[in-house]
This record gives C-alpha cells, structure tokens and sequence, in this order.
C-alpha cells in the first residue's frame, strides 16, 4: 500500500517491484487524486487499485498487507500516533513500512506564527518511541540525506522573527 499516493507516481513503482503476480493498493483523502490515478492505471492496462480514504482509518481487514509505503504524506497526518497503529494494524506479522517524512528536531517556539505544515510535523525524538511502543520492531530513522534541514545558530537564536509578509523574516536586534 502507498499512503498518500497522489496521483500514483509511487505506487507505480511500486507495482514495478511487486512484479505481475504483487498487487498495490494507493490510498490517498483527495477523490480527485484517487479518480486520475485510477485513470492512469487503468490506462497503462495495470492491476491496481487507488482508495480514497485517511490513513487514520484504512478501509481494509487485519494482517493484510505485506509492505505499506508512505511519501511525503505522513507528515500532514493529524493524529500520528492512530496512523501508526492503523497501519500496524493491516500489517501482516513481519511485515515492513517505510515513511520519508518531515520532521522537527527542536521543540517550536510559542509567540511564532509557524506554517499550519511545520506544526503538524512530528519532533523526530518521539518517532521511534511511538512505533515501539505500538509493536513495531527494528526502527530506525535515517536523516543522513536531509536536503531540508535549518538550523539556528545559537548566538542567533531569537533575533530574527517572521514578519508576517510572504514569510519574511526581519531582525529584532
């Protein structure tokens, strides 16, 4: 399963890799993106399957699925933890998952009008304690490729404020 699969670019590949016998199912919240990707399946003459739905609820029986994908989606998950769990859940035992996800590394600043996106984003810490927790085994994160990465020096820290103008920020020292 590909959460979040758009308009199936993934779940594409994905169906290149699970070979003619494999079947994969994307899941996207958008009906339009669920309605071209089918398009585009049905198109290139490929057994495959788009839902619309949230991957807080997945529309599918326990111990079903052997692999579940998710890029870039997860993130705008609300409630992470039950997105977790429900994905652990139609899971089969021994079954893998493997998110690319943005995350923060330092707690958000109280008074800063953050993008509703970074305040979604999961604080990196808490990602491998929330999937043990549930059952998952063998976790690890993998930030050693991160194109997306800011950090705040310290002497600086503070200083520069957004200005609330198209995301500029200004200096308040």
């Amino acid at each position: 399963m590909d959460i979040g699969s758009g308009l199936g670019i993934d779940s594409f590949i994905a169906m290149h890799y699970a070979g003619p016998k494999g079947k994969v199912i994307g899941l996207d919240i958008s009906k339009g993106e669920v309605k071209h990707a089918q398009e585009r399946a049905t198109a290139r003459g490929l057994d495959m399957r788009f839902v619309c739905a949230d991957m807080e609820s997945i529309p599918l029986p326990d111990d079903m699925l052997d692999v579940v994908i998710s890029n870039g989606a997860f993130c705008l998950a609300p409630n992470k933890e039950k997105a977790f769990k429900e994905i652990y859940r139609v899971l089969k035992p021994g079954g893998r998952l493997a998110i690319a996800t943005s995350t923060v590394k330092m707690d958000l600043k109280a008074g800063v009008h953050w993008p509703i996106c970074m305040r979604m984003f999961i604080h990196q810490d808490k990602l491998v304690p929330i999937c043990k927790e549930i059952g998952y085994v063998d976790v690890s994160v993998d930030d050693t490729n991160s194109l997306m990465q800011y950090d705040i020096p310290i002497e600086e820290e503070g200083k520069l404020v957004p200005s609330g103008e198209n995301g500029q920020l200004i200096d308040e020292s």
